[in-house]
């Protein structure tokens, strides 16, 4: 398969579908307001802790954001060799050979898994060989 360069579309391209996940912008809120409030109140005080209590609350706010920026997309494309599933940017991703493939069938997925809704259907292959990390 040729570079698929942030969602350009290849011509051996059969398939090609792109899920964000919206879950996440509470969580990211709530982490960034804490962190605000957590910076701000250590911001008051000029000693040595409340320096840390900043580098620390700067470094776990900026991986808790690369975190939700890697796992809120899914990009799942099919082309004349292979299905790619890829989060974020391109990674973390998950290439399987249609050769590898014995069956799909169509499945449907509780609300909690994935908090997709309940109504979403979704594929389910079964593969052959050990393709799994």
């Amino acid at each position: 398969m040729g570079g698929l360069a942030w969602g350009c579309k290849t011509d051996d391209m059969i398939y090609r579908h792109v899920q964000w996940g919206w879950t996440w912008l509470p969580y990211l809120i709530f982490a960034l307001v804490v962190g605000g409030i957590t910076v701000a109140g250590a911001g008051e005080s000029d000693d040595e802790e409340s320096a840390w209590v900043i580098a620390l609350t700067v470094v776990l706010l900026v991986a808790i954001f690369v975190v939700v920026l890697l796992f809120s997309r899914l990009e799942v494309t099919v082309d004349s060799e292979n299905v790619t599933a890829a989060f974020g940017f391109g990674w973390p991703k998950k290439v399987v050979a249609l050769d590898d493939i014995v069956s799909v069938r169509e499945v449907r997925n509780a609300w909690w898994q994935g908090w997709a809704s309940a109504r979403s259907a979704t594929v389910g292959c079964t593969t052959s060989g050990d393709w799994m990390p």
